[in-house]
């Protein structure tokens, strides 16, 4: 059975070899060196970013490896997250490459239904020295998604759409490919936490027929230290005969006000819309805060200061009484993702490690209401004809 993998041949020459794993690159991780192993930290800033490392690309009869270094520059907002990033030739065989890139995820919360949709588009290109692989590609993504929660640590939800991809890197290289997406998702978020465990089933619909994903992922955030990781396999006819099993690995240390430095690993296995090969690389890099708000800005003099519990790890506290069964928090350090308050004594509480800055938040209740009590330390209007609250970690 056809499973729409280009055949892998031996490359003839050396330069054919490699400017067609650079073009692997480019169009299969290139981008996503922007962020692969994305900093935490708030929402509503600016970052900078450097990394560097270096892929081996299965190529059948032979692998090839690649070094790189990516700058990249992003802006992430509650539900809009947009940057572009750079890789400069390393050798006079290397091409010069970048692209920019977009994703957004706007939702609301109606009682325990939690609809949102998933938007992503990407253009890109590379100038190749020896003309080989010279081009421009386009991808986008729309995918609605539907979450319910069963209780507010866990969420069951479905989601389908479609992916498509257009390129033309060298002469009458053109290729065009659409492909539909069903999927199946839990996720377990732990009471007072940043941290999230994701595990998903995802299908594909291809010309050349199906292909299903299995997924598992997990991250975890500290004051100065994250952690991520995912593990997933290909099932299926279709998908017999190529790299089933996709991973990554990954941790992040706040070593100073702003800046993170990170590193991982991770194998990408066969992607049925890009038709590429299956590649291993590890990176590091760092990145710095340039935006955002800070602690003491003008802009929130005489607000007052969250409730620093004994660990050193920020809480929240709202009196509970009476009128809610259940009280969530969402705001900047949960990507504005309701997480649940675990109520102690007369009070409602939320506590979470975070790096020093200035957060936005509101309470969600019980039944996807949004509010913020009068006398709540910072409240303000959002500019939406709703309220917020300010938090301060210093």
């Amino acid at each position: 059975m056809a499973t729409g993998r280009p055949t892998n041949e031996a490359p003839r020459t050396s330069h054919r070899a490699r400017s067609g794993a650079l073009l692997r690159i480019l169009v299969v991780g290139g981008l996503a060196s922007v962020g692969p192993l994305a900093s935490p930290g708030a929402a509503q800033e600016s970052t900078l970013s450097i990394d560097a490392g270096q892929a081996t690309f299965d190529l059948g009869q032979r692998d090839i490896e690649t070094s790189h270094l990516v700058l990249g520059i992003m802006h992430a907002r509650p539900d809009l997250w947009f940057g572009a990033s750079v890789s400069p030739a390393l050798t006079a065989d290397d091409p010069f490459w970048g692209g920019v890139w977009i994703a957004a995820s706007p939702g609301v919360t109606r009682d325990r239904w939690r609809p949102r949709l998933d938007l992503g588009g990407q253009v890109f290109g590379q100038d190749d020295p020896f003309g080989q692989a010279s081009g421009v590609g386009v991808g986008a993504e729309a995918l609605p998604r539907l979450g319910y929660a069963v209780v507010p640590e866990v969420e069951l939800g479905v989601a389908g759409g479609g992916q498509v991809y257009h390129s033309g890197f060298g002469e009458g290289t053109e290729f065009t490919r659409t492909v539909g997406v069903v999927e199946g998702f839990a996720a377990v978020t732990p009471r007072g936490t940043p941290s999230r465990i994701t595990g998903s089933a995802r299908h594909l619909f291809a010309e050349e027929g199906g292909y299903t994903l299995l997924e598992l992922s997990a991250y975890a955030a500290g004051d100065r230290i994250a952690g991520w990781a995912s593990a997933g396999t290909w099932l299926g006819d279709v998908a017999a005969g190529v790299d089933d099993t996709p991973w990554e690995v990954g941790a992040a240390v706040r070593f100073a006000d702003r800046a993170w430095v990170r590193a991982g690993v991770r194998r990408e296995a066969f992607d049925p819309l890009y038709l590429n090969d299956a590649r291993t690389s590890w990176s590091i890099g760092t990145s710095i805060t340039l935006g955002g708000h800070k602690p003491g800005s003008t802009e929130l003099a005489g607000v007052e200061p969250p409730v620093v519990a004994a660990s050193g790890t920020p809480e929240v506290r709202l009196r509970a009484d009476g009128a809610y069964d259940e009280v969530s928090i969402a705001g900047d350090f949960t990507n504005w993702e309701a997480r649940a308050m675990t109520l102690e004594g007369e009070y409602w509480v939320y506590r979470a490690p975070l790096p020093e800055g200035v957060y936005s938040y509101a309470f969600v209740d019980g039944d996807g209401g949004w509010f913020v009590p009068e006398g709540t330390p910072g409240r303000r209007e959002d500019g939406m004809g709703g309220w917020v609250a300010v938090l301060i970690v210093n």
